[in-house]
């Protein structure tokens, strides 16, 4: 192009025009979530330094000017403030050893800017080899190596480009930051709704054991019959537990700090709490009142021992107790399917107030509330079903139950 093609002088200066492309409202709000939840956040742009510092410090991931720079001479990370934070450009990157790469990742907020490709596969790499469970997001086809290398690839839905979509686990239909946020406090509700199910659901293993034990053992007569024993299983403790699904979050679900990956399910915590707290709790009350409805009709604990082979059947032999009163057969059948009834109803009631513990994990029930009108209806329909199981006749004689002592 000649010099003369446009003419250098002559003009008058009117202005200029800038493109101010900001973050989303929201999005100050889900970093804040990110931070209180004990989640890194890693900003990487390929923009310039300043650009995106400024963009950090705007959203709320930084706040202040400084920042930590690579000292090539000492060969560490220099942290020129106390705040947790740090700025990196991509081509430091390659330069950097392992110990530099651990100071670095310390950081729970860092802005790598001017990074290319390679620099984005590099991170995720460095990050996945100290433990860390990687999300990357992204919506351009230099993203797709970074997507696929991540634990997690998320793709943005709407500006994505058909390679990054390709490349990722999940692809954000409404490419907000703040849906990757909702999801992660999601995926906690249902990891702790998991965990409450299965608190419930183990906790009627020893009350059905138990009376098999006593009989077994000691030769009392029979706690549960089978048919008790599989409404527990089948009926009674379905609808409790399904209500757990429905179950809100706690009021700190997103200020818990990230599970780690080896973190199980079932932890020896829940094995205790379920197996030597809740479920003995549980026994106890059903052989308290077992014992109650026979010591009622004047029968001692210690006079059932050693009596199921020949009493307390159909066929029986008469059984005489303490006090002189002859029972014949009919009068211990009755006397034991009122205390197997007491025994299944002690099991039932203790398994719909033990619901009531397991909507909570952490908070208080009076803070977390009971908003859970699924529970609520579970319970009432445990107690129509125990009532249905012990009062209805027909229905009682399937289940070997007769209305136990009002006591």
């Amino acid at each position: 192009m000649k010099s003369n093609t446009v003419p250098m002088d002559g003009w008058d200066f009117l202005g200029m025009s800038a493109i101010m492309d900001p973050p989303r409202d929201d999005t100050p709000r889900a970093i804040k979530a990110c931070k209180e939840a004990g989640i890194k956040v890693y900003m990487v742009t390929g923009d310039h330094k300043s650009t995106a510092t400024a963009i950090a410090r705007q959203i709320g991931m930084i706040d202040s000017e400084e920042v930590t720079n690579l000292d090539h001479n000492r060969q560490i990370m220099r942290r020129t403030n106390s705040q947790d934070w740090a700025v990196i450009t991509g081509p430091e990157l390659p330069a950097l050893n392992e110990k530099q790469w651990d100071a670095l990742l310390e950081h729970r907020y860092i802005v790598f800017a001017r990074t290319t490709p390679e620099h984005k596969l590099m991170i995720v790499t460095e990050s996945q080899k100290r433990g860390e469970c990687v999300t990357v997001t992204g919506d351009g086809v230099n993203d797709a190596p970074a997507l696929k290398k991540a634990d997690v690839g998320v793709a943005m839905g709407l500006a994505g480009s058909d390679v990054a979509k390709q490349a990722a686990d999940i692809i954000l239909l409404d490419d907000n930051f703040s849906s990757i946020v909702a999801g992660i406090e999601e995926g906690r509700l249902l990891f702790d709704n998991l965990r409450k199910t299965i608190a419930y659901t183990m906790t009627h293993m020893w009350p059905e054991l138990v009376p098999v034990m006593l009989n077994f053992f000691f030769g009392f007569p029979l706690g549960l019959t089978p048919v008790q024993i599989l409404s527990i299983d089948l009926i009674t403790d379905i609808p409790p537990a399904v209500s757990l699904a429905y179950e809100g979050p706690e009021a700190d679900i997103m200020l818990q700090p990230p599970r780690k990956k080896e973190t199980h399910l079932v932890t020896k915590g829940l094995i205790t709490y379920t197996y030597l707290f809740m479920s003995i709790f549980i026994s106890v009350g059903g052989v308290v009142a077992y014992l109650l409805s026979y010591y009622l009709n004047g029968i001692r604990p210690w006079e059932l021992a050693f009596s199921a082979n020949e009493h307390f059947k159909v066929g029986a032999s008469n059984f005489t107790t303490g006090s002189g009163v002859v029972l014949g057969a009919e009068q211990q059948v009755y006397m034991a399917a009122q205390a197997a009834a007491a025994f299944h109803i002690a099991v039932v009631v203790g398994q719909a107030w033990h619901l009531w513990m397991c909507l909570t994990r952490r908070v208080s029930i009076f803070v977390h509330g009971m908003a859970n009108i699924v529970a609520i209806l579970a319970v009432i329909i445990d107690l129509l079903l125990i009532c249905l199981f012990t009062f209805v006749p027909g229905v009682q004689y399937v289940f070997g139950s007769a209305p136990p002592p009002w006591e």
